[in-house]
């Protein structure tokens, strides 16, 4: 036997200060009416803090919790959000290359130092040093800076062979 199918209720968020809620709530795939699942849950909670990465607030973190309404029988859901601070770019590291220069790769990277982190301009300077063909793989880390307002980005990439001849 499955057992009933719960419904989702109301959808609170609190926390959200920086941010319209309007926009967060763009975000959320379970909306009030619709099918309630855990796996629903997780992706609105990555979403949310995907939403507030690419804003810059790269330490951002949701808490989300359920409770059954004794009311209506739906599963009403509350997102709770610590939005900490907007991060800013110190150093970028480069670890990984062997044959490519620095040079080359920091001319694709979106973003400098002194920048606030954004996640769409990571994304695409990713696609960016993909695409000149050198690297197999690209990925991105964070790192401690000097305040709790900078961290250090490292880029780790690995190179592709090139030039062999067989």
């Amino acid at each position: 036997q499955e057992g009933k199918k719960y419904l989702v209720g109301n959808i609170e968020i609190k926390g959200c200060v920086t941010f319209p809620q309007g926009e967060v709530r763009k975000k959320l795939k379970m909306i009030p009416g619709s099918t309630f699942n855990q796996g629903g849950l997780s992706e609105d909670k990555t979403g949310i803090e995907g939403f507030y990465f690419d804003k810059g607030y790269i330490l951002a973190h949701v808490k989300s919790s359920c409770s059954l309404n004794p009311d209506t029988g739906n599963i009403d859901i509350l997102y709770d959000i610590n939005e900490n601070e907007l991060v800013y770019v110190n150093k970028i590291n480069i670890r990984g290359n062997v044959k490519t220069k620095d040079v080359v790769i920091r001319r694709e990277l979106k973003i400098s130092p002194g920048e606030a982190f954004d996640g769409k301009n990571l994304g695409r300077s990713k696609q960016r040093l993909l695409n000149l063909g050198y690297f197999e793989d690209v990925s991105y880390d964070i790192e401690p800076g000097v305040s709790q307002k900078t961290r250090d980005l490292l880029v780790n990439v690995k190179e592709a062979k090139t030039g062999e001849f067989r």
